[in-house]
Order: structure tokens, then C-alpha cells, then sequence
């Protein structure tokens, strides 16, 4: 591809309506030098590159005319090998510094950009790949202040010892995010309208909160502890979906299927078999049901508290684990929820039956189950849900 970096510069020059001697003495250079460029003679130093992209206030990559789709594809090549990095048991961490330089030379205004953020923290924990991730960071919170993810990924990697000063440098005093101002603004006026949308995103935040053990019980390994945890979460979802009962996938899919497979185990640890195998069969039989969704569809949410958020589920080809090179069939639940990270966020939750099938079989207390032909039976249920493919 060839670069235009002369005919760029030559046309950025008149539209500043400056003289190539102005231009040369603003630059540092002669004028012969700025003549050279424009003729397409000689290419700028890689070293004034940046210098003349910022005095035109462009990029320069606009700069060398390397075109936007070209420039994303690059992008979405390079964001693919970090993923493939990160994952990797043994990470090489010279090919990650590598990666993480390009990108932070190259694709930080890329519209994948948000990418290198998500994922990524056991590799960017690492002491050698850190002092780059937080060079990344602090540059890309230069072009995009307060960004949600970049700030809650280095909360999670940055080290101890800096963490406060990161802290300090990039975030409010006090939760001033858009959500906690609107909810305020609106509660002020007395606006109905305005204020259920966000009451109902500030409930479903707690309500995901108390749904996660580590809420309840920090970490806490006590078995009895766990267990309690478990029933005080069942009780809470039985009251936040209003004592439903059927075996239909709604909103709560993840949380019933998590719950259900606890009880299971508490009641096989408790000598309580039918019990167990009960709870183990509605897990089930709510996982096949999930399964059967393929195009886009609404989910109830049944509960009276959060009417008016929508839930989608639909099919979708992901990998569970760090082989990526196969997909398995999954069902994702997911809900919009704008005006957050500078335009929207989406909630969402993918439901693997690989993944319950093996906490199933490797159920705590699964030693009473394990013989029996309704157990076995269950097992084979769960194998026949899942589905495998080679990723192209």
C-alpha cells in the first residue's frame, strides 16, 4: 500500500495556510526537507512523525493515510493475538509486552479498543507485563477519561503499593458516576418517569450482589457457612420471583440452576437421596428447557420490583474455557442498560451445559448418588445437551 504522507502533509499545510519555510521552522527542518515530503521523494522520520500529526492535530495514521477499515482490521488481528496470549497455561510474557507496545502505539482510538480491558488480568498481573499495562492506562485514560473498564481493571492488577495513588489520580472522591447523579437529579424532582429506570438498575445491582457468595461470605471456605449462604439465597430468590414454580427459563436461569445444584449437594451430604436427586432433576429439566431457545426471545422476569427491564435470550457459539478452538452451543441473557461507559453496558450471563454437567458430576456429597441409575441417568441427559464445533 503506498502512503501518502506527502500529499497529506502538503494539503494539511495550505489548509493551515502556511509557507513550506513557515512549516520547516516550525518543525525544525529545512525547507528543502518539507519540499522533499510533498514531492513524495522522501518520507518524514519516524521520530517526527507524531511531532507533525500533533501540530495538525490529526492522527498519524491519517497522517501516512493508512484508511480506517484497513487500520481496524490490524486492530482486531492484534487484539485476537493478545487474547490468545493471555490464555495460554505458560504466557510469554516478551510476545505480550510486544502486543500490548502495538497497541498502545497503534490502536488505542480503535473501536475495539475496549478489548484489551476485559479478560486479561491474570496475564496483566504479572510483574513484567504490568509496568506496560499501566503506561496503557494511563494513556488511554487520556483520550477517554473515567472509563469504566480500564479503571476497574487496574483496580484489579495494579499492586498494592499503587493502588491508591491510581486511585486517586482517576477517580472521584465519592461514587459520582452518571447512574448515582441521575438517580439523585430524578429523585429530587420528584420525576416518576425519569426515576424508575434507575431504580430499577439500583435494585438489580444490589439484588446481582447478594447473588454472589463472596458478598455474603467474603472468602470464607467453611462448608456450613456455604451452605448457609445457599439457603439464604434460595429463600431470596423464591421471594424476588414471587414463588414461581415451572421449569421455564426466565431471567433467573443462572441463579435457579446454581441454587438448585447447592440444595442438591446439601441434601445428598444430609443423607436426604430423593431429596437430592428432586432438586437435581429440576436443574435439569430447566437446563433442557433453556437449551431449546435458538432465536432472540424476552424472558419473564417475575418479579413485580423490576417490571419494565427487558431480558433477551438467545443462542450463541462461544468457548467455556481456554480451548479455543472449539465452540460450544450456549444460551446468553443479557439486558442493555445505557448511558454507562459512554454509552451502554450490557449485562450479561452465557449458560454452558458443559458447565453444569461437570459441576453435577462432581458434586459435593455425589459419593451417595453416584451408583444410582436416576443419577446416571441425569448425567447422560446433560451429555446429550451439549454441543461442539470447531472454531473457523
Amino acid at each position: 500500500m503506498k502512503l501518502k504522507i506527502g500529499e497529506n502533509i502538503r494539503n494539511l499545510r495550505r489548509k493551515a495556510d502556511l509557507t513550506q519555510q513557515q512549516f520547516a521552522d516550525q518543525m525544525g527542518v529545512s525547507c528543502q526537507s518539507v519540499s522533499r515530503w510533498e514531492n513524495s521523494e522522501t518520507y518524514p522520520d519516524m521520530e517526527l512523525l507524531p511531532a507533525i500529526a500533533n501540530f495538525f492535530n490529526t492522527s498519524v495514521d491519517s497522517l501516512m493515510g493508512v484508511m480506517y477499515a484497513v487500520k481496524e482490521k490490524q486492530a482486531h488481528e492484534t487484539f485476537d493475538a493478545l487474547r490468545r496470549e493471555c490464555l495460554e497455561p505458560q504466557i510469554n510474557t516478551e510476545k505480550v509486552v510486544s502486543l500490548i507496545r502495538d497497541i498502545r502505539r497503534n490502536f488505542l482510538d480503535s473501536a475495539e479498543a475496549w478489548r484489551l480491558w476485559v479478560g486479561n488480568n491474570r496475564c496483566f498481573m504479572m510483574p513484567e507485563v504490568l509496568p506496560e499495562i499501566r503506561q496503557t492506562a494511563e494513556m488511554y485514560l487520556a483520550l477517554h477519561p473515567m472509563d469504566y473498564w480500564v479503571i476497574e481493571t487496574m483496580a484489579m492488577v495494579e499492586e498494592e503499593e499503587k493502588i491508591e495513588d491510581f486511585l486517586s489520580k482517576f477517580t472521584p472522591a465519592y461514587d459520582l458516576s452518571r447512574r448515582t447523579l441521575l438517580f439523585e437529579r430524578y429523585l429530587e424532582r420528584q420525576d416518576k418517569e425519569r426515576l424508575e429506570p434507575e431504580r430499577r438498575f439500583k435494585l438489580y445491582q444490589a439484588l446481582d450482589d447478594l447473588f454472589e457468595p463472596v458478598t455474603l461470605l467474603g472468602l470464607n471456605e467453611n462448608s456450613d457457612a456455604k451452605d448457609y449462604a445457599a439457603i439464604f439465597q434460595s429463600r431470596l430468590l423464591d421471594l424476588v420471583r414471587e414463588q414461581s414454580v415451572d421449569s421455564e427459563p426466565d431471567k433467573w436461569v443462572c441463579e435457579r440452576l446454581k441454587l438448585g445444584i447447592a440444595r442438591a449437594s446439601i441434601a445428598a451430604r444430609g443423607g436426604k437421596i430423593q431429596e437430592a436427586l428432586c432438586e437435581l432433576e429440576g436443574a435439569v429439566l430447566l437446563l433442557e428447557n433453556t437449551m431449546r431457545i435458538k432465536k432472540p426471545q424476552k424472558l419473564k422476569i417475575n418479579c413485580r420490583w423490576l417490571c419494565g427491564m427487558t431480558w433477551i435470550a438467545e443462542e450463541i457459539w462461544d468457548s467455556p474455557s481456554q480451548d479455543l478452538g472449539m465452540l460450544e452451543r450456549a444460551v446468553t441473557i443479557y439486558t442493555d442498560i445505557s448511558g454507562m461507559n459512554n454509552s451502554r453496558i450490557r449485562y450479561h450471563f452465557l449458560v454452558y451445559p458443559s458447565v453444569y454437567r461437570d459441576r453435577i458430576a462432581n458434586l459435593c456429597g455425589k459419593e451417595c448418588l453416584e451408583n444410582l441409575p436416576q443419577y446416571q441417568a441425569l448425567l447422560s441427559r446433560l451429555d446429550a445437551l451439549i454441543e461442539r464445533k470447531p472454531r473457523e
